[in-house]
């Protein structure tokens, strides 16, 4: 079970999204979860310096560019912040890799499901609890 400093711990979020788009509509959903959110475009040149200048519990990026090497990028989080959790997101399933210290610990079945393992409220507890069909798949 991953380690939750209940109820007090920092409650911001990192944003890397190559895709402007996804990103704005990714950063307007965790922002209605009253979470303090960070985004910004993983190929910006400031990436690495907003990155320190924003540390953050909990890093989520797509894993959806072609054109960037997650793994490096992932690799590189993980030393500038070795204590984050990075989820990466396949956009087209939905999927997550779930990363510390740029090694992979797990997985999930979409971010929703990661985000409430590490603490963090994605959909309602109620709402989660009411979908019995939902299936999680965690190595976490």
């Amino acid at each position: 079970m991953p380690e939750q400093t209940s109820g007090t711990h920092n409650r911001t979020v990192l944003l890397l999204y190559y895709g402007a788009g996804a990103r704005e509509r990714l950063e307007a959903a965790l922002v209605a979860q009253n979470l303090e959110v960070y985004a910004i475009d993983g190929r910006s040149e400031d990436a690495i310096t907003f990155v320190r200048e924003h540390p953050s519990p909990i890093v989520v990026m797509d894993r959806g560019a072609t054109d960037v090497s997650v793994t490096q990028a992932v690799r590189q989080l993980g030393q500038i912040l070795p204590e984050s959790v990075v989820l990466t997101v396949y956009p087209r399933f939905g999927a997550v890799d779930v990363y510390r210290s740029g090694h992979r610990v797990g997985e999930a079945a979409d971010l929703e499901t990661a985000l409430r393992i590490w603490g963090y409220p994605s959909i309602s507890d109620a709402e989660h609890e009411a979908s019995p069909d939902r299936k999680e798949r965690t190595t976490i």
